[in-house]
Order: C-alpha cells, then sequence, then structure tokens
C-alpha cells in the first residue's frame, strides 16, 4: 500500500512539474497579461520619431473647389500660400514649405466682349494672368458672362502652338492639362437668343403636321433648326427671314403665311400640293418640282415654279389683284392624259412678268397651239408670255393623221401587182383620203383603186428602186420601192427534210434529229413566195401519251425514247406553208413528214461462273458441329468455366503454343504465385485455411479436449 501510494504521488509530482510559460488564458477580444516586461532592444523596438512632412505635388484630381480645403490666394506669384500641418494623415505628406513654380510656364488671357475668366490650379487657389504654372498639372478655366450672355461653346482654345484638350467639369467650367510650353487662352461669349415666340409656335405647327419630314423630337428646339435663319429685329429679339426646305419629302400642304419676317423660301423638289404664304412681304419664292396647281404671289416676287402642273397663277398687289393668268385644256384632252402648265415665271417691281408655258401632249397625241381668244398664238409647246393683264391661254392637243404601213421598202418582182391598202388613223377619220406624188414612174407603175379612195396598186416595170410619198392631210409617210427580176419562191413539199435518224435504237435511248424546212432562207419575199417551216413532232400517233414536242429552240431536236417498247416506231414532223402577203408571213395549210426507226432489246450477257473456294478444316478445340470458314486469327475459343469454390477467371489459351519453361516444384496445398487471396477465398466467407488465425479455433479445440481429457482422469 505504501509503494502503491508513493507511486501515485510520484505521478501527480511529475505532472505538476509541467512548465507553464508560453500558455496564456484570456478572454476572446482581450490582450493577456504581461508577466514580465520586455526590453526595449529586443522585444519591442522604439520606432523613430519624425515630424510630418508637406507633400509638394499638386494633386491631378479634377474636382477643384468641392474636394480641397479654401486656401487664401498668395498675394503674388512668388508669394505662395502656406499650409500650416495640423498633425492629421492628410498632411503627412506634404513639406511644410510650398516652393513656388519657377521653371514652369505663363498662362496668359486677354480681354473679353461680354464675360471675363478665372483659372484656378487644384487647390482651387485663383491664379493671376500671366502666371506660371507646372506642366503635367491640371487646372480649371471658369467662365463669367455678362447678364444677357453665354459661354460660346466650342469657342475655349490655345493660340500657341500645342493644341489642348478641354474638358468640361461643370456648366461654364473646363479642365485642362498643363503642356511644355507657354498657353493663351481664348473664347467667346455670345448673347442668350430671345425668339420670337410666334415664330417659334409657327414652326412648331409645320415640324407637327410633317412627320414625314421633320424629327418631332425638334419642336421646342429653335437652337437645332437648321433649316431656319434668324435675324434681329428690334430689341434684342430673333425672327424668322427664311426658311429652306427643299428635298425634305413634304406632302400636302406648306402654310407658313403667319411668319410675319419671312422673306425667302425654298420648298423645292417636294411633294406639295398646296402653298400658302405672306403674298406680299416674301420677295424670293422657289417651288420647283412639286404638284402645285395654283399660286398666288405678290407682282414684285421672283419666283421659280418649274415642275409644277400648275395651271393658274395670280399676282396680287396691296392684296388686291393685279394680273393674272390660267392656262386651260379640255376635259376630253384632260382624261386622255394631255397637259399643259405655268413652267416657270419670272418677275420684278421694274420690269413685266414673264411665264414660260409648256404643254405635254400624251401619247398618240400632238399639240395643236396656244390660244388667246379665237387666234392661234403659237404651236411651240414651249413659249414665254408677257402679261400685263389678267390672260387666258387655251392649249389644244389633237390626235394625228397616221399611215401604217409596215415596211418603208417595198419589194415587187417586174411584172408584179400589188394591191396596197393603207390604214389611217384614228380610225374616226375614214373620210381622210390617202394621196401620193411621183416624179418618176420609170421602174413602177402607181394607180389609185376606184373602190378604195386609201388603196392603190403598184406594178414592177424594170429592175432597180425608186421612192414616193404617200400624204393624208399634211402627214406624210416615205416609202422605197425596189424591183426585182426573178420567179416567186414556191418550194414543194418534198424539199422538206428530216435527217440523223438511225435504222435502230437500244431501249431508254435517245434519239437525235434536223428537220430542215424548205424557203427558210428568202430574205427578200416578193408577195406570193412561200416557205415551209418546222413546227411540232412526235413519235407515233400524236395523243396525250405520245413523246412529242415543238420546234421552238431551233430545228435541231432530240427525243428521249424512254418507255417505248421494242418494235418499230414512226417519227412524224409536222410543217406549216406560210405565204407572204401584205408584208408579212401569213399561215397556210399543214403537212406532216415522217421517218421509220426499230427499238431491240440488248443481248442477255452471260453470268460469271462462280470460283469455288476450300474450307478450311477447324481446330480440334472448335465445336465439331460448326463448319464456319473464318480466319484462324478469329477462330472461336472455348472458354473453360472456373471451379464453383474459388472465384477465378480462366485466361483464353495464344492461338500460338509459347516455348516452355520448367518452373520449380510447388509444396502440395500452397496455391499457385500468380493467385490472389481473393481467387483462394473461399466461397462460404470463411478463412484462408493457410492464415494463422484460421489455426486459432483449431488450438482452443484441441486445447479443451486435452483439459476436459486430463481431469476425466
Amino acid at each position: 500500500m505504501v509503494r502503491k501510494g508513493m507511486k501515485t504521488i510520484l505521478l501527480i509530482a511529475a505532472l505538476l512539474m509541467i512548465p507553464t510559460s508560453g500558455i496564456v488564458y484570456a478572454e476572446e477580444g482581450t490582450e493577456p497579461p504581461s508577466t514580465e516586461t520586455p526590453s526595449a532592444a529586443q522585444d519591442y523596438p522604439q520606432e523613430e520619431t519624425k515630424e510630418p512632412a508637406i507633400h509638394t505635388e499638386r494633386n491631378t484630381s479634377s474636382g477643384f473647389d468641392d474636394e480641397l480645403p479654401d486656401v487664401d490666394a498668395p498675394k503674388s506669384s512668388q508669394e505662395p500660400a502656406k499650409m500650416e500641418s495640423s498633425g492629421s494623415s492628410f498632411l503627412q505628406d506634404f513639406n511644410s514649405d510650398v516652393t513656388p513654380v519657377l521653371n514652369g510656364y505663363p498662362v496668359r488671357w486677354g480681354t473679353f466682349d461680354h464675360g471675363s475668366i478665372n483659372l484656378r490650379d487644384t487647390s482651387g487657389s485663383d491664379l493671376y494672368n500671366e502666371t506660371k504654372c507646372e506642366s503635367g498639372a491640371i487646372y480649371s478655366v471658369t467662365m463669367y458672362p455678362d447678364p444677357g450672355y453665354r459661354y460660346k461653346a466650342g469657342s475655349l482654345e490655345n493660340k500657341t502652338t500645342p493644341a489642348i484638350k478641354f474638358t468640361e467639369d461643370q456648366v461654364n467650367k473646363y479642365v485642362f492639362t498643363m503642356p511644355e510650353e507657354e498657353v493663351l487662352l481664348d473664347l467667346e461669349f455670345e448673347l442668350i437668343p430671345n425668339y420670337d415666340q410666334t415664330d417659334v409656335t409657327l414652326i412648331n405647327e409645320v415640324i407637327q403636321a410633317h412627320p414625314e419630314a421633320f424629327n418631332q423630337d425638334l419642336i421646342d428646339q429653335p437652337e437645332q433648326w437648321d433649316f431656319v435663319t434668324w435675324d434681329t429685329i428690334g430689341n434684342n429679339m430673333l425672327g424668322i427671314i427664311a426658311l429652306d426646305l427643299s428635298g425634305r419629302g413634304l406632302q400636302g400642304s406648306l402654310d407658313v403665311r403667319y411668319l410675319s419676317y419671312l422673306k425667302t423660301l425654298s420648298c423645292a423638289n417636294n411633294s406639295l400640293t398646296e402653298l400658302f404664304i405672306n403674298e406680299e412681304r416674301i420677295n424670293t419664292l422657289d417651288c420647283r418640282q412639286n404638284q402645285l396647281q395654283t399660286l398666288r404671289i405678290s407682282w414684285f416676287t421672283v419666283l421659280n415654279c418649274e415642275g409644277n402642273p400648275m395651271d393658274s397663277l395670280e399676282i396680287v398687289n396691296a392684296g388686291i389683284q393685279y394680273r393674272s393668268l390660267s392656262v386651260n385644256i379640255s376635259d376630253e384632252d384632260k382624261q386622255a392624259g394631255n397637259a399643259a402648265y405655268i413652267q416657270s415665271f419670272n418677275g420684278s417691281v421694274t420690269s413685266t412678268p414673264t411665264y414660260t408655258l409648256k404643254a405635254f401632249p400624251a401619247a398618240d397625241y400632238q399639240f395643236a397651239g396656244w390660244k388667246i381668244g379665237n387666234s392661234i398664238y403659237v404651236k411651240s409647246t414651249t413659249v414665254l408670255e408677257w402679261v400685263n393683264s389678267n390672260t387666258t391661254v387655251q392649249a389644244n392637243f389633237k390626235i394625228p393623221l397616221q399611215i401604217l404601213l409596215p415596211p418603208n421598202k417595198i419589194v415587187v418582182a417586174v411584172g408584179q401587182e400589188l394591191h396596197i391598202i393603207p390604214t389611217v388613223l384614228p380610225e374616226n377619220a375614214p373620210n381622210k383620203e390617202v394621196t401620193f406624188v411621183v416624179i418618176d414612174l420609170g421602174k413602177f407603175d402607181l394607180r389609185k383603186d376606184p373602190d378604195n379612195p386609201n388603196a392603190f396598186f403598184l406594178k414592177g416595170k424594170e429592175t432597180g428602186s425608186e421612192q414616193f410619198d404617200l400624204y393624208v392631210e399634211r402627214f406624210s409617210k416615205n416609202l422605197s420601192v425596189q424591183v426585182i427580176d426573178r420567179a416567186f419562191i414556191q418550194p414543194a413539199f418534198t424539199e422538206n427534210t428530216i435527217s440523223g435518224v438511225k435504222g435502230s435504237y437500244e431501249l431508254d435511248s435517245s434519239l437525235s434529229f434536223t428537220a430542215k424546212g424548205s424557203g427558210l432562207d428568202n430574205q427578200e419575199p416578193l408577195w406570193e413566195d412561200w416557205r415551209w417551216v418546222p413546227v411540232r413532232w412526235a413519235i407515233d400517233k400524236q395523243n396525250a401519251d405520245s413523246i412529242q414536242g415543238t420546234f421552238s429552240s431551233g430545228e435541231d431536236q432530240q427525243a428521249s425514247l424512254s418507255g417505248l417498247s421494242a418494235g418499230n416506231h414512226e417519227l412524224i414532223v409536222e410543217f406549216q406553208k406560210e405565204i407572204y402577203n401584205n408584208w408579212s408571213w401569213e399561215p397556210a395549210e399543214t403537212e406532216s413528214l415522217s421517218a421509220v426507226f426499230s427499238i431491240t432489246e440488248p443481248k442477255p450477257t452471260p453470268a460469271p461462273t462462280p470460283t469455288p473456294t476450300a474450307t478450311p478444316k477447324p481446330s480440334e478445340s472448335e465445336n465439331p458441329t460448326q463448319n464456319v470458314n473464318v480466319p484462324s486469327s478469329q477462330a472461336p475459343r472455348i472458354i473453360k468455366k472456373p471451379k464453383p469454390e474459388v472465384k477465378a477467371t480462366a485466361t483464353p489459351e495464344p492461338t500460338s503454343t509459347p516455348a516452355v519453361t520448367p518452373k520449380p516444384a510447388e509444396k502440395p496445398g500452397t496455391p499457385p504465385p500468380s493467385a490472389t487471396p481473393a481467387q483462394n477465398e473461399i466461397k462460404k466467407g470463411g478463412w484462408p485455411w493457410w492464415t494463422p488465425a484460421a489455426a486459432i479455433p483449431v488450438v482452443a479445440v484441441i486445447g479443451a479436449v486435452l483439459f476436459l481429457k486430463r481431469r476425466s482422469k
């Protein structure tokens, strides 16, 4: 007991001798208590105390007045303001003495009309004119316009060599970086515009009425109206004196009557149908290429209205009609498409206005002339007219008489007589007689048709060429007559040919052939000449199921014989006879020409004799009932089943026999070297018999048996 007690005391003393230095127990967030004051030289060296330094570099921030404290401006450029250190972290990097910029470059500026400027550094200190500024530092220019004026955007610039980028920091304040040479600042102040509100309202209405021509964001933005010219009209008020609306796509009506100061209006190249202006104030108007039909202007106006379908122009003086010009055409002419307009006008206060009139006849019509009163003035489509009083001009149109005779050259044979019947237009003028004048009748004769006043006979007498004229009223047509001496070209049907057809074709082949009609090379046909033209073809009788085609692509044709059976077949080509009469080829009867061919079946080709192939003998390991002809490398192999008590996978034997290496004799009961414990594990999950753990129960049983045996004795 004493020994056991001593052992316990010694164990407790050993535990109490464990050193406790380095183990500190403290609550979270508190420092551990110090039991020993460390020396200044070893554990806590004292930092060297320094006076806070004043930073001499300039702040490059773009915020001047809002970010830095106000500092009194220096009394002169040689006495910069001093900053006292307060011991804060903000001033720890600054030197207490600010060195003046002795090696900088001056910034100069002159005096400005209607305003002034201030130059400041980043501290917000005002700098005097010609102050030397540090290159690379940021400075600001602040504008102070006089009342009623403003800084003119974009006018601030450096007048010396280097281009300086001025960046807007806030309204009327710009910043820049000082270059490495002097700067000369220049800018402008402009009068704040005082627009006439009536003019602004009227232009707003024009913008709203024409969304196809204006961006609606322009409403109440007179400074962005690039189509308006403003001018001072008194009391610093700005009014609109000119409008340029050309080519904006304006449609419909334009009303600018109430722009009281408007003197010049340009609205050319639009689609305006109406134009309302203050006719007594506007002195220049350009309304070309619109759709204006009427216009009222002042008598002293200079006008260009070319390209408008304008039939009425009224000139007024002091609100009273002074003179007018109207162009009239009949309703029938309007329906037919005829038109006549006042093309342009030029007038001034010192001269008589001059009008340009122009007529536009429709197709198949002619302009018959301008009529004033009961007299024809002139037949030219364009005319200048001086108007001193109210005037009405009538434009007249008519359908001209025409002689329709297709060729300008008539070919006739010697002794041949042609009956020529010209067509006279318009058809509602049947009593207009066709006449002709022949100076020399040496080559042919002309005589009237007693039954038709517009027809005549022409007979060839002698080879050669002559001309004559046909007349209907004042319209004439010149004709040339060529007399030739040759027989009529009238080929027989048997002169037509079909070529290229072979005697026989194979099944599903194709047939190519050429059909030539006789008389097709006649380039100067005479009346009563004829020719044969191939028009269509078919194989066998032409019906819905037959193979057929036309000669629209030419005389050379190709037909597919696909679908035709073996045997005899017939290619049929139809030719049409055409007779030349009254200067054109007129169709007549048709006839057919055929060619016979046959289709034969191809001879059968004997099938090739198959070559027998030897069947290799199967190996002993293969199933004898299977006779599969496969390569030896792919021959099926027998996979032996593993024994049920051992989980082992049999490895297939290689196709080639490897060299046999003698192995050392193995002890009975020893597993092969290549086997793993898992492969030799008993299927029921027992211990492997060769392991030491397997001997434990055996030894226990043996021991129990011996114990019982001994006890029984």
